[in-house]
């Protein structure tokens, strides 16, 4: 045990100042590049206005709990389909409108570039994302 804190004290006592000379020397180079754009007063634009507070909450929570379940060791698909699920359950409580089948059919067929065709067959081309690679036609 105290053979790794005594190398870890060393590895910090080595590394350490080279990080503090990395960070001063990033912050002097983007304070002499960009010194005009610096002066004057930062003045933040005011927040956006939240249209249903509920809503984001619930969201934030889903997130956090997820992000928690990722990390646990579970196969990756259980918490994010767990999510899922949960915000379609509250989106569909919350604003009904804002929730439609045409967007969630749609969304499927792009994410794998699926393309709708003409006299309703499909039309397939290259697919946006690598990992889905070239579909055939349907």
């Amino acid at each position: 045990m105290m053979d790794a804190v005594a190398l870890a004290l060393g590895v910090r006592g080595l590394l350490g100042p080279s990080a503090v000379v990395a960070v001063v020397v990033t912050a002097l180079l983007l304070w002499v590049l960009h010194r005009r754009a610096l002066r004057g007063r930062f003045v933040p634009r005011p927040a956006p206005r939240v249209s249903d507070p509920t809503l984001l909450r619930v969201a934030a929570i889903v997130l956090v709990i997820m992000l928690a379940l990722l990390v646990s060791g579970l196969a990756p698909w259980m918490p994010t389909t767990l999510g899922a699920l949960v915000l379609i359950a509250v989106f569909a409580w919350r604003s009904p409108r804002r929730l439609s089948l045409d967007r969630a059919l749609a969304a499927g067929p792009v994410r794998c570039g699926v393309v709708p065709g003409a006299h309703g067959r499909a039309r397939t081309g290259e697919s946006p994302m690598p990992c889905c690679g070239p579909r055939l036609t349907a």
